[in-house]
């Protein structure tokens, strides 16, 4: 278990203001870990270039995705086949013209 899983095992324990202290270092300590470069290749390249810098892109999809599935599992918004399990969304999430109508 990684150190961000262990963090957010401990989530439900603490007070609502805390956990979103947390969640937000959660946050940021993902963030900062390098990922794949995922910047475009240059006009003119060949094909092997473009099949490399596909891969990355998904390499890097795949990671983010299962990121935010353990998230989204810890927090006990989803099941492990991605389904809801409330209506409610972590602040993050809420789409802005969803938070500017509420507001």
């Amino acid at each position: 278990m990684t150190i961000l899983e262990q963090l957010v095992q401990i989530v439900r324990t603490l007070s609502a203001e805390e956990q979103r202290q947390l969640l937000d270092l959660a946050t940021q300590l993902r963030d900062s870990r390098p990922s794949p470069d995922v910047s475009l290749v240059g006009a003119g390249s060949d094909d092997a270039s473009w099949s490399t810098w596909r891969e990355r892109i998904r390499a890097r999809s795949t990671g983010v995705l299962d990121e935010e599935k353990q998230r989204l599992r810890a927090l006990g918004l989803i099941d492990e086949h991605w389904n809801a399990q409330t209506d409610e969304l972590p602040l993050d999430m809420v789409p802005s013209s969803k938070s500017s109508v509420e507001t």
